[in-house]
């Protein structure tokens, strides 16, 4: 009388009940320098968005400093005095 219906496996053992492979699949072949690699990516990526909000501006801010600085410069361009020397009379 054999058990499981008398079908037995390539090497002679009887299949296990419910359909289960066996032996069971291989696992996933990982390439350990790739996957070294990819988290190192992926922490320097995580650092550069922080750094980004730390130390980044919106465009919007730099719009606005650039506008500051232009004012500023048309400032002090209209307070310069002309040197006395430039005109040639001494």
């Amino acid at each position: 009388m054999a058990v499981g219906g008398g079908e037995f496996d390539l090497h002679g053992r009887i299949p296990p009940v419910g359909g289960a492979v066996y032996p069971p699949p291989m696992a996933e072949i990982v390439n350990l320098n790739r996957h070294r690699k990819a988290a190192a990516r992926a922490a320097e990526a995580k650092q550069a968005a922080a750094n980004r909000v730390k130390f980044g501006r919106t465009p919007a801010e730099r719009a606005r400093e650039a506008e500051a600085e232009a004012r500023r410069r048309a400032l002090l361009d209209g307070a310069r005095q002309e040197e006395a020397g430039k005109d040639g009379a001494g």
